[in-house]
């Protein structure tokens, strides 16, 4: 499976530093990580770059179009247009946090997983090894400004979970 992240995801998973939890996601269900071009120039002032080249994406050149999803940001479009014109869309796993986009990409028959997805496959294959580690990385994410829905419930999200 071949990951696409947009920049907000990227930014928020590095500002927590768990940014190598999607290396070891990858290994662990030997999938790729695909970084468009239009993701590299928004990240391009966060100094995650040599944090990227550890997980040897694949670079893309691609930008999406203007008159693609004009409402949605510029990002999320691109993730969105390359996974719908390049290939199965079934290949790709969308990483996108911001909600309309996740509306849009599953309308689209699009695998869609946000960041609280990513943290729930750490904890399903024992990379944050305990709920009081998930609680934590929460509560970062609440302190660095990141939305976690007053729905999303740690108790209900870890039912949902299942340890390999």
């Amino acid at each position: 499976m071949k990951f696409v992240f947009d920049a907000s995801s990227l930014i928020i998973l590095h500002q927590s530093n768990l940014f190598l939890l999607i290396r070891d996601i990858l290994i662990h269900i030997d999938g790729r990580m695909v970084l468009l071009k239009a993701i590299e120039d928004e990240i391009m002032s966060v100094p995650i770059h040599s944090i990227i080249k550890s997980i040897s994406p694949e670079r893309i050149d691609f930008s999406p179009s203007e008159e693609f999803i004009p409402q949605l940001g510029f990002g999320e479009r691109a993730v969105i247009e390359y996974v719908l014109t390049h290939g199965n869309p079934s290949e790709y796993l969308c990483v996108l946090d911001d909600l309309e986009a996740r509306k849009m990409a599953k309308q689209a028959d699009i695998h869609v997983i946000g960041i609280l997805g990513i943290t729930g496959r750490g904890y399903e294959i024992c990379n944050i090894k305990t709920k009081k580690n998930l609680q934590d990385i929460w509560y970062n994410w609440k302190v660095l400004g990141f939305r976690i829905p007053k729905s999303k419930n740690i108790e209900m999200f870890l039912k949902t979970l299942k340890r390999t």
